[in-house]
């Protein structure tokens, strides 16, 4: 009867610990390496404000960012180092 008790008492506590985990920290515009996103401000300015104009950054998600990224890099003949760069400037300057 006893370790009954035992086991059911420990098998409740067991039950109440919580099971998630914290979220990853989120980078911010200042934890980024400041050449990197001077590269990808000089892109941005040089190749999609040109056809895009000052867009809202914040009208598309964060997590699309990297597929419009990626297509429109293509698009316009950039290296992957270039749409990165270019990437991690817009995901900074939108504020994430």
């Amino acid at each position: 009867m006893k370790w009954s008790v035992l086991i059911l008492s420990l098998s409740g506590l067991a039950g109440c610990y919580p099971k998630t985990t914290a979220a990853p920290p989120t980078l911010t515009a200042a934890q980024l390496e400041v050449p990197a996103l001077a590269r990808g401000r000089e892109v941005f300015a040089a190749k999609c404000n040109g056809c895009h104009g000052y867009p809202d950054l914040g009208a598309v998600g964060a997590a699309k960012w990297p597929a419009v990224m990626d297509d429109m890099g293509r698009k316009a003949s950039l290296t992957p180092a270039d749409t990165d760069a270019a990437l991690q400037y817009v995901l900074a300057a939108r504020g994430r």
